[in-house]
């Protein structure tokens, strides 16, 4: 089958050659060859941010984003700043910190009596 087909095709062969490379610059198409150097570097990235600007779609979706993320991070300093403002607030209130302090002491206390409990227990029934 491949012999078949391939005798075909060279049956019509015929010599094609591909056209001379335009120099005309018609919309910014044509760049012109390789590219070498900083300054060609810095065209060709011109050149793709111009073609990638002329569609409005993708007009659309960059600007949207930018727009999502600067919202996203105006609300994350906006959190950051409620937070600091609650903790600057729970600082500042006595009350609470003297309930903070008593109640580490009064942990503190039973952690103690119950060391000293099971410390009580252990010698108690070292002697029965």
């Amino acid at each position: 089958m491949f012999q078949t087909l391939q005798k075909i095709l060279s049956g019509n062969e015929q010599k094609m050659e591909a056209p001379p490379p335009s120099t005309s610059d018609k919309d910014g198409e044509n760049r012109g060859g390789k590219s070498v150097g900083l300054a060609s570097f810095f065209f060709d990235v011109y050149w793709d941010l111009k073609k990638f600007f002329r569609s409005p779609f993708n007009r659309f979706c960059l600007m949207g984003s930018l727009g999502f993320g600067f919202y996203m991070y105006q609300q994350h300093l906006n959190h950051q700043w409620r937070m600091s403002e609650m903790q600057r607030r729970i600082d500042a209130n006595l009350v609470y910190y003297m309930i903070i302090n008593i109640s580490c002491i009064l942990v503190w206390i039973v952690k103690y009596i119950n060391n000293f409990q099971n410390k009580m227990a252990i010698f108690f029934f070292a002697f029965f």
